[in-house]
């Protein structure tokens, strides 16, 4: 049996801040990493998705054409 290793929980960003951070990410063609407010039957953190930002609008934003509600969102951090 393989174990997986769980992804550290990052503070809660407000909706504001991810709002910012996704918007700069796409317009600057920078990848990212979404933490979302998700758990696995374990109790874990689910895997993060990364991708680019596709597109952001007042609902929900778009990373390599995944659709991520806002309200689902605990962190987006930008890759570099």
């Amino acid at each position: 049996m393989k174990h997986q290793e769980s992804e550290k929980q990052l503070p809660q960003m407000s909706l504001d801040e991810i709002k910012r951070v996704a918007l700069h990410a796409g317009a600057n063609y920078h990848f990212v990493s979404v933490q979302l407010n998700e758990m696995n039957y374990n109790h874990e953190i689910k895997k993060s998705i990364f991708g680019m930002v596709d597109s952001v609008n007042d609902r929900f934003m778009l990373v390599d054409d995944v659709k991520v509600v806002y309200e689902s969102i605990r962190s987006v951090q930008v890759i570099r």
